[in-house]
């Protein structure tokens, strides 16, 4: 069977494609030593570290895409892995925060990103548009991209953003699935399917 890592903050968790298990042990890999890692166009996301918080919709949307692409993945996710649907499956490989709070998921996980990447629907409401507003409050870059009209253009923007960013630990964020459901998740998994795919 073929193996490949996906790295975490601290862990490393090995997946088995066919397989079901994910086992965790120290990785002698930093964060601070991917984000030293030159990014150029060829390499585009195979230098990126994937941030995402758990909950429905474009987060999960996320952790999905990453995990198909063998990218490393991280982030915070509330304590006890709350989301709207439950608790957040195992196979994500999250950290939890140490309060229930939504927003402290969300602070924490722009805070210990380079640069944070929204997929919006409509206007920025509750969680994504604070997301915006923390971005501003620690001074990260962000970028906001149409979810619903994304084409080549957007693609185009997004690597180029990157790069004038210099963004290793890429935050991904947008509203969870019940803002639009069928729709959130589906699309965001289209688009970053594209985006860090490409």
């Amino acid at each position: 069977m073929r193996v490949r890592s996906i790295v975490t903050s601290g862990v490393l968790a090995l997946f088995i494609i066919g397989g079901a298990f994910s086992q965790t042990f120290t990785t002698s890999m930093t964060a601070q030593e991917a984000k030293d890692q030159p990014l150029t166009p060829e390499l585009h996301h195979s230098r990126l570290w994937i941030v995402t918080g758990g909950q429905t919709g474009v987060d999960r949307a996320t952790l999905d895409t990453a995990l198909s692409l063998f990218l490393p993945v991280r982030g915070w996710c509330p304590k006890g892995r709350i989301a709207e649907d439950g608790i957040i499956p195992p196979v994500y490989p999250l950290q939890e925060t140490t309060s229930t709070d939504y927003a402290v998921r969300t602070e924490w996980n722009v805070r210990d990103s380079d640069g944070t990447l929204i997929l919006a629907y409509g206007p920025l409401e509750g969680g994504t548009k604070l997301t915006l507003d923390l971005a501003k409050r620690y001074h990260r870059p962000s970028l906001v991209l149409n979810a619903l009209s994304f084409s080549k253009n957007d693609m185009t923007h997004f690597w180029s953003w990157v790069q004038e960013h210099n963004i290793r630990i890429l935050n991904v964020a947008g509203p969870r699935e019940s803002a639009k459901p069928g729709v959130i998740y589906s699309r965001a998994l289209n688009v970053l399917k594209q985006l860090l795919g490409s």
